[in-house]
């Protein structure tokens, strides 16, 4: 656990001020690297850039049931909590959910989309994910929110998007 901001990264330190937790062991969690990993971060850093809105934390690591039963696309990639979440789960305070679904689509750092909810679940149908081959997206239960992945199984941070500069064709 981390005890004092004086060992944790500035930049996840930043991170937390510009984003709102709904339980204190969230941020307590986002500043300790062995709980959440840098990909986590690096990825909502970018989804705060796109969004441009505050953004809700909703679930990280300590807080979510254990999920290591789901492989990669849990918050705890292994059962023993051995290692650094990948996985976050948010919602957009402002409910710009048209926003943070355009945001989660352009952002090269999410790999994974879980749609939580019927209300995610709506938005999800009118605004279908990319078919790109890189971006996995999955319905996920019936609570509200937005659970990303920041990781793909091969512990890449980045998925592969199509660009004029990296198109050989």
């Amino acid at each position: 656990m981390v005890d004092g901001t004086e060992s944790v990264n500035p930049t996840r330190i930043e991170l937390a001020k510009h984003l709102t937790f709904q339980k204190a062991s969230q941020k307590s969690d986002l500043l300790n690297k062995d709980f959440v990993d840098t990909l986590v971060v690096q990825m909502v850093i970018d989804l705060r850039e796109r969004f441009g809105e505050q953004i809700l934390v909703t679930s990280l690591y300590s807080d979510h049931d254990p999920d290591g039963n789901l492989g990669p696309h849990g918050h705890h990639p292994r059962p023993t909590y051995d290692t650094p979440g990948l996985s976050i789960d948010l919602w957009p305070e402002n409910n710009d959910h048209e926003a943070l679904i355009k945001a989660i689509y352009e952002s090269p750092y999410v790999w994974t989309f879980g749609a939580g909810g019927d209300t995610v679940k709506g938005f999800v149908a009118k605004m279908p994910p990319p078919q790109d081959g890189k971006f996995v997206y999955f319905p996920d239960n019936d609570q509200d929110h937005y659970h990303l992945q920041a990781a793909n199984a091969n512990g890449s941070g980045v998925r592969y998007v199509q660009t004029e500069s990296n198109n050989a064709d």
